[in-house]
């Protein structure tokens, strides 16, 4: 790969963005303030323009990819992934997962939410024969009891969270008795309200919960029992938001001697409402990929408009 001119280096800055998990250069990934030297007053030591300045004198100085990143974080004390969220402010490309554009929960919100200024970006989707699929697994999600019940006995006992989560699955255990145990999965029509009314309850604790770790400086652990609830009813959140024909609710109450396979599950069948919605908050979009074909099909799986096709 030939040097880019010095020229060009100033006006096609490059980031490159993959998950915190593994950008950490911590020995153990435990992303707080108070817990991570590289996060610590992170806002007040950082200097993005000395940062530029010093690597615009490198070959590629204005690309900043994973391992240059990781090298900066070290040299700089600071969090590489927070460096690279910050030096995408004044990039031209984005390199990233589809997560960074087409996740409900960990969309790049400073530049692509529907508030975003940033209407000239063009967006390539690599590979894009695989979007779909993947923007459906987004809105799928699996309700196991046994893996909650593990949950409810990491919360401690006699608190406001332990007294939700059985409120919580009274819920739950109202879709399973709506059906009588059988060897096959039978299709439902959740409650999404009082679902959404046990988030809303939950959100409540946890804001005042986490409030208080922060008030206190106690590290937050990421095993903690009511951060893996939060994230759950996340992503739990957006899954029930998609509304019929998109997505199915469906209900396996099994017979006893298959308890384990026993959940409710909420399957996103078509997610082109999504992928529309998000390549519309861009200038255009390029899907890349030797395998879209039909293009018809692969273009009402993007939520796309009729289109003319020409071969050449």
């Amino acid at each position: 790969m030939k040097p880019i001119p010095k020229k060009f280096q100033t006006f096609i800055q490059t980031v490159f963005i993959i998950a915190k998990e593994q950008m950490c250069i911590n020995e153990e990934f435990i992303c707080h303030e108070n817990s991570c030297s590289y996060l610590e007053n992170y806002s007040e030591r950082l200097n993005l323009e000395g940062i530029l300045i010093e690597n615009s004198k490198l070959n590629y100085g204005s690309i900043f990819t994973v391992d240059r990143l990781k090298r900066l974080g070290q040299k700089k004390k600071l969090c590489p992934f927070e460096l690279g969220l910050d030096l995408s402010l004044d990039s031209k490309i984005i390199v990233g997962d589809y997560n960074y554009v087409f996740d409900p929960r960990v969309y790049l919100r400073r530049h692509f939410d529907v508030n975003s200024k940033d209407k000239e970006f063009i967006l390539l989707v690599d590979e894009a024969h695989n979007l779909p699929s993947r923007v459906k697994q987004y809105f799928t999600i699996n309700i196991v009891p046994k893996n909650l019940q593990s949950l409810y006995h990491k919360l401690e006992p006699g608190s406001k969270f332990r007294l939700w989560f059985q409120n919580f699955w009274n819920i739950i255990k109202k879709e399973f008795d709506s059906f009588i145990p059988s060897e096959s999965p039978k299709l439902s029509d959740f409650n999404i309200n009082e679902f959404k009314k046990a988030f809303n309850q939950f959100n409540t604790l946890a804001d005042a919960y986490f409030m208080k770790l922060l008030i206190n400086k106690i590290t937050l652990n990421i095993e903690d029992p009511i951060l893996n609830l939060y994230y759950f009813l996340l992503r739990l959140d957006s899954a029930l938001s998609v509304s019929s024909p998109d997505s199915v609710h469906i209900v396996y109450n099994t017979l006893p001697n298959h308890e384990i396979e026993k959940k409710l599950r909420i399957l996103c069948l078509d997610a082109s409402f999504w992928i529309k919605k998000k390549i519309n908050l861009f200038h255009s979009t390029i899907f890349i990929s030797a395998t879209l074909v039909p293009t018809v099909y692969f273009s009402k799986l993007f939520g796309l408009k009729d289109l003319i096709i020409e071969v050449y």
